[in-house]
């Protein structure tokens, strides 16, 4: 997958009803996709929380790897 082919799999996924957020309960967490910098983001009230685009994935695989982070950085969200 290419950086082109990833923007496309976003579109694709938005097209099909999918939402770039996170919901934890009531909280519902944007996900970012900044392309100029590469990464995937959630920005949280003191912070952002990221990772780096691993293009070799698809968006699903990269938001998974975001999820596993944001978690490790706020398991309250598991609660």
């Amino acid at each position: 997958m290419s950086k082109l082919s990833f923007k496309k799999d976003i579109q694709d996924f938005k097209r099909n009803g999918g939402s770039m957020s996170f919901t934890f309960g009531e909280t519902k967490l944007p996900v970012i996709y900044r392309e100029a910098l590469n990464l995937l983001c959630v920005q949280m009230p003191t912070t952002e929380v990221f990772i780096p685009v691993d293009y070799r994935l698809d968006f699903s695989d990269n938001a998974n790897l975001l999820m596993e982070k944001l978690l490790q950085n706020y398991p309250e969200l598991q609660e």
